[in-house]
């Protein structure tokens, strides 16, 4: 979708003034020791990311379902089968600690 004029606008704006706030807030993490005044502000450093972050999602909500999806989601399945194959050849019956170990060994070519 091509951005439109206002796209210049308000978004703009509040994303700079985010990326100002933000930067501000970094400072006082290396003047702060170790306590839990520093994980406090640290934890809410990274959640007002995570906020910032479902609030643009939100706000430029633009796209719908297609079949395209459908094709893209279906790119998992091969993956997903192989995964479950050598996972469970590679565990002994009954070992679900050893199933575990399996898949996450195994996925991590999928990343």
């Amino acid at each position: 979708m091509p951005c439109a004029a206002d796209c210049v606008g308000v978004g703009a704006r509040i994303w700079r003034w985010y990326l100002l706030v933000g930067g501000l807030a970094v400072v006082p993490i290396v003047a702060v020791p170790d306590s839990w005044w520093y994980t406090a502000w640290y934890d809410l450093l990274g959640l007002s990311s995570v906020v910032a972050i479902q609030v643009g999602a939100r706000a430029n909500r633009t796209r719908t379902r297609s079949a395209a999806d459908a094709f893209y989601l279906s790119g998992y399945v091969p993956p997903a089968i192989g995964l479950v194959r050598s996972s469970a050849s590679a565990a002994p019956a009954g070992d679900v600690a050893s199933l575990i170990d399996a898949t996450i060994i195994a996925d991590r070519p999928m990343l």
